[in-house]
């Protein structure tokens, strides 16, 4: 009985099992994974091809372009920490190669099954072209496209319509800052002059798709623009003038795919500025064409093409006689003065024209127009005030340009409240008799 008793509770040997990964356990057993090997290693290799492509593409001669009215992103700094690896990305996708190529061939079948241009800005999710109002509270913005697309392969820019819609000031607030400007600037003894570039959208409409996000709005808030910003301000109205040498060109003077108008608006604008100040001073200028040019279009470029805008340039004689004609300038961040001896009819007095990129066509008459003028964007008002404000201390007229997006959405530096007071104080302590 006792050696019974021994030889039942006596130990189980244990025996060691080699040891197997999880995945080749029984799939009932609890400890089982499958692998996923196959599956780690193909995201491994889209991950390469991802993040290695440009690189590989640049050692084999392939150079990223910019096509989305940008510059490229440059690449990534290390010591930004974590920001490193959320900046890759956008590093990577901007030097895909052939990027391009593919974006073109997505928008050919983008119009081909749906008739539109392919997004390139993910505007679409949060257009608000639905019934139901967005969830959440506080002032959000409506987001429209960057680029409209109309009929006969014009387009339009997107900021003509986000900035009625989703403006930064009311038209209220707008008109009362142009009647302090003006108040100022007379004050100090000089003339002041405001002149309204009109978006294309409100002169060629024409051409605008008949449905569009942001249309019923938009058309609203630019009637009552046009209604009250001329008769309430004294501002110079160039839809007349615009319409008229339209017709006698038998086109608009705008660009089908750029967001600017050429050079025969350009013209009519210095021609009228030059009429208020002076009435009759221009009876006398004669414009000849000249030549063809050839340059980007800007809106092309938000949908992720590219395609060039022509117009014609030409000769200007405030005489009749005398050229002058000067190059196109861009560059007008800074003060550029143009001096020329002056002729029967034109604006002797020194003269500033402050503006938008409407600006820069501008600079190549506004010797046929201005003995003595400066021009300059008033855009550097927000980086660099004092240059501007000095500028405009040391002359007799004072003439801005603005374009309709501007004046309407608020966004012209020279509404803020802060900067009218600086410019009025500074006129003020250097007046002109």
């Amino acid at each position: 009985m006792s050696r019974q008793r021994s030889d039942e509770t006596a130990p189980i040997p244990r025996v060691r099992l080699p040891e197997v990964h999880e995945a080749w356990l029984p799939r009932e057993h609890d400890l089982y994974r499958p692998r996923h090997g196959g599956r780690q290693l193909l995201a491994l290799l889209a991950a390469l091809l991802f993040f290695g492509a440009p690189v590989f593409s640049y050692l084999f001669g392939a150079r990223a372009t910019e096509i989305e009215n940008r510059a490229l992103v440059d690449f990534p700094n290390v010591m930004h920490g974590w920001g490193f690896f959320t900046e890759f990305p956008q590093w990577s996708i901007d030097y895909l190669p052939f990027r391009q190529s593919a974006i073109t061939i997505a928008d050919g079948v983008s119009h081909t099954l749906f008739g539109e241009s392919v997004s390139l800005d993910g505007a679409g999710d949060d257009a608000g072209s639905g019934p139901i109002a967005p969830n959440g509270g506080g002032d959000r913005r409506v987001v429209y496209p960057k680029a409209i697309e109309g009929l006969d392969d014009w387009m339009y820019l997107g900021a003509d319509v986000d900035s009625r819609c989703n403006s930064e000031r009311s038209l209220d607030e707008v008109i009362d800052a142009v009647q302090r400007l003006r108040t100022g600037i007379e004050a100090s003894g000089r003339e002041f002059v405001l002149v309204i570039a009109p978006d294309k959208t409100t002169m060629v409409p024409e051409n605008l798709p008949a449905d569009y996000a942001g249309r019923d709005c938009s058309t609203e808030v630019g009637a009552e623009f046009w209604e009250r910003i001329p008769a309430e301000t004294g501002a110079i109205d160039l839809r007349t003038p615009l319409a008229e040498a339209g017709d006698a060109l038998g086109r608009p003077a705008y660009y089908p795919l750029d967001s600017h108008w050429m050079d025969e608006g350009a013209i009519t604008m210095l021609t009228s500025v030059a009429e208020h100040l002076r009435p009759g001073s221009t009876a006398a200028v004669t414009t000849t064409e000249d030549a063809l040019w050839h340059s980007d279009a800007d809106l092309p470029v938000l949908v992720g093409r590219h395609a060039e805008r022509a117009g014609m340039t030409y000769r200007i004689r405030p005489d009749g006689v005398t050229d002058n004609t000067h190059g196109l300038n861009y560059n007008l961040d800074q003060p550029e003065h143009f001096g020329i001896g002056p002729l029967a009819g034109m604006v002797t007095e020194r003269t500033a024209i402050i503006g938008d990129s409407f600006l820069a066509a501008a600079s190549r008459y506004v010797s046929g127009f201005f003995s003595d003028v400066t021009l300059q964007y008033y855009g550097t008002l927000s980086d660099d005030p004092d240059s501007v404000i000095q500028m405009l201390v040391e002359q007799d007229v004072i003439v801005i340009e603005v374009v309709e997006r501007n004046l309407v959405g608020g966004t012209a530096p020279f509404l803020d409240s802060a900067t009218i007071g600086r410019i009025n104080a500074e006129l003020a302590r250097n007046p002109i008799s």
